[in-house]
């Protein structure tokens, strides 16, 4: 049997002491860290902080947080899930500054994972070391300490250790009332998962909370209350969640992931090798810091793979398999090895035949990092290592199967050695002290293992109290969040923000082409979306989980720093009001040897005045190399180049010295400083590939994404920042206009993106707005002698809607039916746990004044 709960009276001081220091731990170390800077990194830095940020200047406006108008030329804010905007904890945005915000945000969801996980191990029967030591390895190690890069995901992991204690305590409540009381808090631990904007921990939660569910089901005699509280539960959580969840499943039916591939779902699973990682979490590379000061060299994203929560808990599993473990918990350690193996089976994803199965179950299938599953795996070697920790107090146990202390040594050395033979060789100089603090560790763990029963028992605690200490510190102090974090705006360090401010003007966007992510540091430094939130300098890009099918599929803009580079001469650029172009030269030019041979092998046309080659920079261009894909002899007719210099509109041209040479023509000129050049040819000249030369003797084959598809003069090359080009559309329409004539002008704007545009036209027409459109928005239109809300509709992917003849103010709003029904829903949700938290404070005072009586 389950042991039973454990009652308020065996809660002591020590428990106190236990739950402070799993709440100030984290919150000191989040202070300490410099409040909000040093943990920003990655899909923090450029996503979760910058949509907070924006959720709570939205929230002091006074509107909710429905519109995001920065990023995809506008997208939904709240359905898009990454903001967490209905969490209760991203509010802190609203009040405090956003590194407090955030620095408190992370402290308090560490704290909540912590103390959740150490609770559901007390109520399971564990003493407090053991649970202290539990909570320790789950929470601060392993893959909590991995996703800091991902706060949503991070919050949502964290309130499933509650779920369990819930789910528990459901099943073994003494009383109805108390059932009943940890039914409402059931519903709000899960709810609070789906607030916090993850999908993961939603799905994934609920195959762990399945899990354990049927498991406490089966222990006890109300198998039909104990799963009609949980039914009740998951209403009210589906309640409580759906401001979140309605809109954001209803948005996902429209984004690019409602027709997910198979590809896509498996891209984040797990590779089997890197199961050497739950061993030895850097021997394969680690964040370039601490010990390990060589890059991860692996197959996949290092913290999508992380899951070590320690060497012991390793052992403990070992040693509290099923078979092996005392009768009293055999069947909660079974429990724990199923959810093991769920989790382990799950990360794997594409890597098991099972996972083709999956692909067909809804809404699970929509979810791609199946890495994640790893939470369940964590979970359960930490709660097997706090029973071991509690059993090796008996002598007896601890000197049982100590030969099981030797295998685990031989496997360690296997799975150092595999390790090895993973890595490459350029590895080693970069990682000896890891690897030889590795094997010290190793060791030493063995010898703790072995030597245990010959220590007194009070010491045993403390021995294993230091081991996890050092263990989990060394895996911890190598941590990326403890790098020095990229400059950007969100860090006070943006030192290229100013100048892209300069480069923008007011009311327009800008793109940032870099799909290779080349000089990195000033992609951040720049501002780049979702970065752009903070600069005030809105784009038709962004990053995120989700955007709008219709929009992607228009602009190729999903994926980080990239678009499709054919867009940039349709007329939807100028459409999305695109004014200015961040890019870097490799969109246009490669450094090559000067003897490198320009054959491509496949026919290119010459550039020409309307679609030259730019450089990407200014460049003292000497000589042009071009391979024709046939032979050539001087021919009549001149050959002219013309030179682009930095904000003009026009070529200056000028007559090359000629020479040909087989199927090479040269042609030279005095160094001059340009960005781009054309070519006049006599008579069509394709050619194979072309190579330029500068007056310091370097080479750029002329090359790349971006190379002919920038027309002239539409985009005008007009300097640099930093390491990006800078090119200016000259075709912009606006923000507003009509298709017919007349006149419109935005008289006020709103975070939310909720216009008001006076309009005035001589005949019926057509008011377009640039902004991306979404089934939600309407437009009131008000005159002399009218005055209605009119449905937006879509022209093409922006916005559009019917003007009669005359002069009116339009004010668009976003409201869409999805985001009603959710905040009606959670509205409801809400009502149902206040009216059954005073319900049951009403009995208890009831029951109380009876006893008195």
């Amino acid at each position: 049997m389950i042991s039973s709960p454990i009652r308020s009276q065996q809660w002591d001081r020590k428990d106190i002491w236990a739950l402070a220091f799993l709440v100030g731990f984290p919150m000191l170390v989040a202070v300490g860290l410099e409040p909000g800077l040093l943990t920003l990194h990655g899909d923090n830095l450029i996503q979760n902080y910058p949509l907070r940020t924006l959720v709570g200047k939205i929230l002091r406006e006074g509107h909710l947080p429905l519109w995001d108008p920065y990023i995809w030329s506008g997208t939904p804010l709240l359905a898009g899930f990454n903001a967490g905007a209905a969490y209760p904890l991203t509010w802190l945005f609203a009040l405090l500054s956003g590194p407090w915000a955030w620095t408190l945000t992370i402290g308090i969801s560490y704290a909540v994972a912590s103390t959740g996980f150490y609770t559901f191990l007390r109520v399971l029967g564990r003493s407090v070391w053991a649970s202290l030591l539990g909570a320790w390895a789950f929470a601060f190690g392993g893959f909590m300490a991995a996703q800091m890069v991902h706060l949503e995901t991070l919050q949502g992991v964290g309130w499933l250790t509650w779920v369990a204690v819930a789910l528990y305590q459901i099943a073994h409540a003494s009383t109805p009332r108390m059932k009943w009381a940890w039914v409402l808090a059931l519903g709000v631990f899960a709810g609070a998962v789906i607030l916090a904007g993850s999908p993961e921990p939603m799905a994934y939660g609920a195959i762990f909370s399945a899990i354990l569910a049927a498991f406490f089901v089966t222990s006890t005699a109300y198998k039909g209350a104990t799963m009609a509280g949980y039914g009740v539960a998951a209403a009210i959580a589906l309640l409580l969640g759906a401001a979140q969840w309605v809109p954001g499943e209803a948005f996902i039916h429209l984004s690019q992931r409602s027709h997910a591939s198979f590809q896509f779902f498996g891209s984040m699973s797990v590779p089997p090798a890197d199961a050497v990682l739950l061993f030895f979490p850097y021997i394969l590379g680690g964040y370039h810091r601490f010990l390990a000061m060589m890059y991860y060299a692996g197959r996949f994203n290092l913290p999508e793979v992380s899951s070590y929560v320690g060497i012991l808990p390793l052992y403990a599993a070992l040693r509290m398999f099923p078979v092996w473990a005392p009768p009293a918990v055999r069947r909660l350690v079974t429990m724990f090895y199923t959810l093991a193996i769920v989790g382990a089976v799950l990360a794997l994803g594409k890597y098991t035949p099972m996972s083709h199965l999956l692909f067909h179950v809804p809404v699970y299938n929509g979810i791609r990092a199946q890495n994640r599953n790893l939470f369940m795996l964590d979970f359960a070697l930490a709660a097997l290592f706090a029973f071991w920790i509690d059993n090796v107090r008996n002598t007896a146990f601890a000197a049982d199967r100590q030969r099981l202390a030797k295998v685990f040594g031989v496997v360690l050395a296997s799975v150092f050695a595999w390790g090895l033979w993973e890595a490459t060789s350029r590895l080693f100089s970069f990682m000896v002290p890891y690897l030889i603090v590795s094997v010290l560790l190793g060791a030493a763990a063995v010898a703790v293992i072995i030597g245990l029963p010959r220590v007194p028992e009070r010491w045993r605690i403390g021995i294993l109290a230091l081991f996890t200490a050092v263990d989990l510190g060394l895996y911890d102090a190598g941590q990326y969040w403890l790098n020095v974090p990229k400059p950007s705006v969100a860090t006070g360090t943006g030192y290229l923000v100013a100048k892209a401010r300069a480069e923008v003007p007011v009311r327009t966007r800008y793109a940032l082409y870099n799909p290779d992510l080349n000089d990195y540091r000033q992609v951040d430094a720049i501002g780049q979306p979702d970065l752009n939130i903070l600069t005030g300098l809105p784009s038709f890009q962004g990053y995120g989980s989700l955007v709008s099918s219709r929009y992607n599929n228009a602009t190729g803009a999903h994926l980080q720093a990239t678009f499709s580079p054919t867009v940039l001469n349709l007329p939807l650029i100028n459409q999305l009001n695109v004014s200015t172009l961040f890019t870097v030269p490799s969109s246009f030019i490669q450094r090559v040897p000067l003897s490198w041979h320009p054959r491509t092998h496949v026919a290119k046309p010459l550039a020409t005045a309307e679609k030259p080659w730019f450089f990407g920079k200014t460049l003292d261009v000497t000589a042009l190399h071009l391979d024709m894909v046939k032979p050539l002899t001087a021919s009549k007719g001149r050959w002219r180049v013309g030179l682009l210099v930095s904000g003009s509109d026009k070529e200056k041209w000028l007559t090359p010295q000629v020479r040909f040479s087989g199927q090479t023509v040269t042609l030279s000129w005095q160094a001059t400083p340009m960005a781009g050049l054309a070519i006049h040819s006599p008579g069509h000249r394709p050619i194979d590939g072309a190579m330029i030369v500068t007056s310091e003797g370097k080479a750029y084959r002329i090359t790349g994404p971006l190379q002919n598809m920038i027309a002239f003069p539409k985009w005008r090359f007009v300097g640099t920042i930093g390491a990006f080009g800078v090119f200016r559309n000259t075709k912009t329409q606006g923000m507003v206009w009509l298709t017919g004539p007349g006149k419109a002008e935005i008289v006020h704007q709103t975070l939310q993106a909720q216009d008001t545009v006076v309009v005035s036209a001589p005949r019926a027409t057509t008011l377009i707005r640039s902004e991306a459109y979404q089934p939600g928005w309407t437009a009131t239109i008000t005159g002399p002698h009218l005055d209605k809300t009119e449905r937006v509709e879509p022209e093409g992917v922006i916005q559009a809607v019917a003007i009669p003849k005359g002069r009116y103010q339009v004010i668009f709003r976003y409201r869409p039916r999805s985001v009603r029904i959710g905040l009606w829903g959670s509205g409801v949700g809400i009502a149902v746990v206040v009216l059954g938290a005073l319900t049951l404070w009403a009995t208890r005072r009831r029951n109380m004044s009876r006893t008195m009586i």
